[in-house]
């Protein structure tokens, strides 16, 4: 598996890890030690049963559909060289990167209100994975670049019709979740919850 170095002499999977395929592990039986031992928040939430299983689950869901709505809306609105991916972490870094790009060359009064729209989708994903399973690092370069757009914009052309200020889901805001990082593990949360003391 791919590394690099973080800090002095410690060591980092390169993000997304490359054993992931459409949101599973590949090599589970097989995962590294830290990947062993790591608790996403909501896993750990289910374990102390501050979240029931069905709840867990329903996030879960919650956090599939918009993995499954909002793929190929980033694909098309991608050059057709940065297409081609089916993991949803590569193409919500593709999309910043494309539209901060525009920005930078043409200005923020370059976007149109259905990047702005698409934007504001991928940051409410984000808000959701940040508040159940990790702290992915994209979520504040989202927000301070709709934050960039919505600035330079403010009077102007996205403003009748753009979308309200970014939230997380009303479906995914019920429950607080405790501490921790990282993603789910593959699978049902309910097995892996039952097979948690096996490991």
């Amino acid at each position: 598996m791919p590394t690099h170095t973080y800090r002095a002499n410690e060591f980092r999977m390169l993000e997304p890890c490359s054993a992931l395929v459409d949101c599973t592990c590949t090599i589970y039986n097989h995962r590294p030690q830290d990947c062993r031992d790591f608790d996403c928040r909501l896993l750990s939430a289910a374990l102390s049963q501050a979240v029931s299983i069905d709840r867990a689950l329903e996030i879960i869901g919650t956090a599939k559909s918009l993995i499954a709505s909002l793929t190929p809306k980033i694909s098309s609105a991608l050059p057709a060289n940065q297409q081609e991916s089916n993991n949803v972490y590569v193409l919500l870094s593709r999309l910043f990167h494309h539209v901060n790009g525009s920005v930078n060359k043409q200005g923020a009064g370059s976007i149109t209100i259905q990047q702005r729209h698409l934007l504001a989708k991928a940051c409410d994903y984000l808000s959701l994975i940040a508040k159940h399973f990790r702290s992915p690092s994209l979520l504040a370069k989202y927000r301070a670049l709709i934050a960039t757009i919505d600035a330079a914009n403010s009077g102007c052309r996205l403003t009748a019709g753009s979308p309200s200020p970014v939230t997380t889901p009303a479906s995914v805001q019920s429950e607080p979740t405790p501490g921790g990082k990282g993603d789910l593990p593959p699978g049902e949360l309910r097995a892996a919850s039952q097979q948690r003391g096996k490991n």
